[in-house]
């Protein structure tokens, strides 16, 4: 019988423990929005020998962007003369990225680049070139993630015996 009721109270100090853990317990949900900031719209030919094609932007444009947004080229159009059409971006101030960003421009369609730390940091303060070779672009896009969180309670219910 003394057995059963220390069962019992430590099986009650557990629940109550268990209980007061998940009812104090708050979750924090965020809702991404995804927000597309338009840098440029128009139409820029980039030569199949690199000559001339370019749109440069300063860095005021991604005062607001953050690691993992989204630079997006919309191609237009694809050289038929050029053996490896691609979209390059560069620093604003016409050097290189490391590693370089680059990707091939084989259709029209949509070119996306993943901003990194390090490109953060050099668009903030450089700002951005958008080039290439073999393509026709109409426009550049940033693609933001904007987190808005809301803390919920949750309520959990669990029978005392």
């Amino acid at each position: 019988m003394k057995r059963l009721f220390e069962f019992r109270r430590t099986a009650l100090f557990y629940m109550l423990v268990c209980f007061a853990v998940v009812a104090n317990a708050a979750t924090k949900s965020a809702a991404v929005t995804e927000k597309t900031i338009n840098l440029f719209t128009g139409e820029v030919i980039c030569a199949d020998d690199w000559s001339a094609g370019f749109q440069k932007f300063d860095a005021a444009a991604f005062a607001n962007a953050n690691k993992g947004d989204k630079i997006v080229v919309t191609v237009s159009a694809v050289s038929s003369s050029c053996s490896y059409p691609q979209v390059y971006l560069q620093k604003g101030n016409w050097t290189n990225f490391h590693p370089n960003h680059s990707a091939p421009a084989a259709e029209p369609g949509k070119v996306e680049f993943t901003i990194t730390t390090d490109m953060l940091s050099e668009m903030k303060s450089s700002g951005l070139v958008v080039k290439g070779c073999g393509y026709t672009f109409t426009s550049v896009d940033l693609i933001t993630y904007i987190e808005s969180g809301d803390t919920k309670a949750i309520s959990v219910s669990l029978p005392i015996w």
